[in-house]
């Protein structure tokens, strides 16, 4: 009366072989391949979200030698757990930066360890990222995003570094007036802890 078909007992439709009963709440159908159907428990699947930090640097900075030294960025720098040892982080930098007319660099640090930067090339900087603004107000964003596997459940550090030739800027530009085309901006880290 409804249109609905009813059928008792396992139920052959399209050659495959449906349950004779209903399965237990959020269980779902699964196939052995031969076309047998049956309800079987959810299983959690792995790539969800399990947890996420975020950092942000908003304060105009200036850095004078120390020249082509990486430095930690400030407020850009996460200490983790991970869950598990399976677990992957994808993890996305943000620099905004100037200089006085030469370069900037950004790469990310985890642990030590630098994975995801440029290839050896003699004394070449080795970076995840390097602009070199045109204009004393201009500024260039630095961006970086990879994922990340330490197969660990120990801590470890997540953070992003910077360096520069002759002098740097972080979140300005290298003229800084207090006028209107003379910009102030905003660096951040966005770290995501995904399981597998």
């Amino acid at each position: 009366s409804n249109g609905g078909i009813n059928v008792t007992g396992g139920a052959v439709l399209n050659v495959l072989t449906y349950p004779a009963s209903d399965g237990s709440a959020d269980q779902v159908i699964k196939t052995d391949g031969s076309g047998n159907l049956s309800f079987t428990n959810s299983s959690a699947g792995g790539g969800k979200v399990i947890n996420v930090w975020y950092g942000q640097d908003t304060t105009s900075r200036s850095y004078s030698g120390s020249t082509y030294n990486w430095i930690d960025v400030p407020n850009l720098s996460k200490d983790i757990t991970p869950a598990s040892t399976s677990s992957k982080f994808w993890i996305h930098v943000k620099l905004s930066g100037s200089t006085n007319g030469n370069h900037n660099y950004m790469r990310i640090d985890c642990n030590g360890t630098q994975p995801h930067i440029g290839e050896a090339a003699g004394s070449a900087m080795r970076c995840t990222d390097v602009a070199a603004p045109k204009a004393t107000w201009d500024q260039e964003q630095l961006i970086g995003s990879y994922f990340y596997e330490p197969a660990t459940t120990s801590a470890i550090t997540i953070k992003a570094q910077y360096a520069y030739e002759s002098t740097g800027y972080l979140n300005r530009g290298e003229r800084h007036n207090n006028n209107s085309s003379d910009g102030t901006s905003t660096s951040d880290i966005t770290i995501f802890e995904i399981s597998s």
